[in-house]
């Protein structure tokens, strides 16, 4: 498995390293507007869900690189990424299974943007430990009261994200302050592409084990997907 999600921002190249970081989440690039995720590399295969457009997802980057004519995709659940994911974002979260080369496209490949028609910017503030259920019993910090602790590897947080502020062709975008539950270590957001009329923002927060990719997709409808996970 493999570590993926995102955060956007810009109309320039990235740097080698935010390219290095981002290079496992993927789009798909279909006329018929989905794509079969397939549970064996084979147009026979059974098919074990479709992928929207601009429907964000983990894929190996390895077996991209190589020009596999099959490659591996992990796909969450439902759209913002909700469900508590216990000990590490994996396999039995995610649904595996396969993706023709042909119908991937990864975040990297579309126009960055840094234009006035998408702004986002966190409100971070220092993590306060009084203001959470910690646990130092074992040894090591356990954070409670949220689904998982992201961006952290058994030590305190040094901040968290309490608003994230975001406006969509001058009109604001609210995001549920639910959907920022345990999403510590997050710079601002600087990396954002652009498809259309969906904005992506993709990013790398924590450092470590305890690293993790953020994406989250906007319109001037709203929030359309927020997507987290750590795959090694």
């Amino acid at each position: 498995m493999k570590t993926i999600l995102t955060l956007l921002f810009g109309l320039y190249l990235l740097p080698a390293r935010a390219a290095d970081l981002y290079a496992n989440t993927a789009i798909i690039r279909d006329l018929d507007g989905y794509t079969n995720v397939r549970a064996t590399p084979t147009r026979q295969g059974q098919i074990l869900l479709r992928l929207r457009e601009n429907q964000v997802f983990f894929f190996d980057p390895e077996e991209y690189e190589q020009h596999q004519e099959w490659i591996t995709v992990w796909v969450a659940p439902d759209r913002f990424n909700t469900q508590p994911v216990g000990d590490a974002a994996d396999a039995s979260y995610h649904t595996q299974g396969y993706v023709h080369r042909s119908r991937l496209q990864t975040l990297l490949s579309l126009p960055a943007y840094r234009g006035p028609e998408f702004r986002i910017r966190y409100e971070l503030v220092p993590f306060r430990a009084a203001a959470h259920t910690v646990d130092r019993s074992q040894g090591w910090v356990e954070i409670k009261d949220v689904p998982y602790a992201w961006g952290v590897d058994g030590h305190m947080p040094r901040t968290e994200i309490r608003a994230v502020r975001a406006t969509v062709q001058g009109q604001a975008v609210p995001v549920p302050r639910r959907l920022l539950a345990g999403l510590f270590e997050a710079p601002q957001p600087t990396d954002v592409f652009r498809r259309g009329n969906t904005f992506f923002v993709v990013q790398q927060n924590g450092d470590g084990a305890g690293g993790y990719t953020l994406v989250w997709v906007f319109t001037k409808a709203g929030l359309q997907q927020r997507l987290v996970g750590n795959f090694t």
